[in-house]
């Protein structure tokens, strides 16, 4: 199944990271697909992948100190903002549609085996 790139930008306003504070995500099922967390500092950002045409559920919290914490997730071949929160513990949930032909630079699609060519 195609991915589709996520990136989870992740800020605490004290600088120390998020004091246990976690991103949680999953697939429709219930099972954990990805979680994140910022360790240390005022701000980081984490991409990784999840699987396109599906429904997730996310949460946020678990730690001390939540009112330093803020996130916001996007999915970067679009710029769409999957999820937000900040300040206080927060679930939510959203779909994947199709995944982009065009990630990055200009690309074409082979309709014949489905694959994507890419350059910039």
């Amino acid at each position: 199944m195609p991915q589709i790139e996520i990136s989870i930008q992740e800020n605490d306003t004290y600088g120390d990271g998020w004091q246990g504070q976690w991103v949680r995500i999953f697939d429709n099922n219930g099972v954990q697909v990805a979680a994140h967390t910022l360790e240390g500092g005022n701000s980081g950002t984490d991409v990784f992948n999840l699987e396109s045409n599906a429904d997730y559920t996310w949460t946020f919290g678990e730690g001390s100190w939540i009112e330093e914490s803020s996130f916001t997730m996007t999915r970067t071949d679009t710029g769409e903002v999957l999820a937000s929160a900040s300040g206080v513990a927060s679930s939510g949930s959203f779909s994947l549609g199709e995944a982009s032909a065009e990630e990055e630079g200009e690309g074409e699609v082979d309709i014949s085996t489905g694959l994507v060519s890419r350059w910039s």
